[in-house]
């Protein structure tokens, strides 16, 4: 929410007329919650529940941070199985039953050392969290080990048990289409929404290259009842910020509301 504290994320969410959001951790001495507070600290995820609660705004997701960055190496992995294993209880508290991981960007790396490194990680971190029917999902993207519909089929299976966090516009951005991703639709938990198109990563909402009612139909084929997260962003990183987040987020929601309605019905 570019800067602001939970709090205030739930009171402009909520006068903007949405109904919930995903809570994203962020860095030590940012106003957002961290991994390691929302583990340890034994009021933080009672107080954040009570924020939401306060504002009549739900929380969709919990997304905790990265596998592969600058920085994390295997000390910093053992660092996120632990805290993950000590949060998951505590999900409830959040209204949450899971949380989503980011496989993080290749960058130099060797893609077969990346793809072990993520794949080892998934399998402890799946494994914390099932110890209390909390389940994990990886969100495919960009220059990541799940960058394809393929690729991340093939981590689906080499780690039983977990999900996705799907975007469509990351796999849009890289080419593939309705029938290369539709595979993935019977493991998503959650989802993220927005306009894209090869190459364009953030596309306004009126010039899009995305079939939002067949990407619905398909999901609702799967029996999916998760919440729909419009997802446009002022991140500058493949020039997600050449749109207005707010306008096209609004435009983003008055779509899929249509849409949900005519084809699922009242949620």
């Amino acid at each position: 929410m570019n800067g602001r504290s939970v709090d205030e994320a739930c009171r402009f969410a909520a006068v903007a007329g949405y109904d919930g959001l995903d809570l994203v951790v962020g860095e030590p001495g940012e106003d957002y919650p961290t991994l390691e507070r929302l583990a340890t600290d034994p009021d933080e995820c009672a107080r954040l529940g009570e924020t939401g609660r306060a504002h009549r705004i739900r929380y969709t997701d919990l997304v905790i941070g990265a596998i592969l960055a600058p920085g994390i190496d295997d000390s910093a992995r053992a660092t996120q199985r632990e805290l993950v294993a000590d949060l998951a209880p505590r999900l409830p508290e959040l209204g949450l039953t899971g949380m989503t991981v980011i496989p993080g960007l290749v960058g130099d790396m060797p893609f077969a050392e990346a793809e072990a490194l993520v794949r080892e990680q998934l399998k402890g971190l799946v494994n914390a969290a099932a110890q209390t029917g909390a389940t994990i999902s990886i969100e495919p993207h960009v220059e990541s080990v799940t960058d394809s519909p393929e690729r991340t089929l093939r981590m689906l299976s080499d780690v039983p048990g977990l999900m996705l966090t799907l975007d469509y516009s990351h796999l849009v951005w890289a080419g593939f289409g309705p029938d290369d991703i539709e595979p993935l639709h019977s493991r998503t938990r959650h989802m993220h929404v927005r306009q894209a198109g090869e190459g364009v990563l953030s596309a306004p909402v009126n010039s899009g290259a995305i079939d939002f009612r067949r990407v619905l139909n398909g999901l609702k084929a799967t029996g999916y009842r998760g919440a729909l997260t419009t997802e446009y962003v002022a991140s500058p990183w493949l020039n997600q910020d050449a749109v207005d987040p707010v306008v096209e987020n609004e435009a983003m929601r008055a779509e899929l509301e249509l849409l949900v309605s005519e084809l699922w019905g009242p949620r």
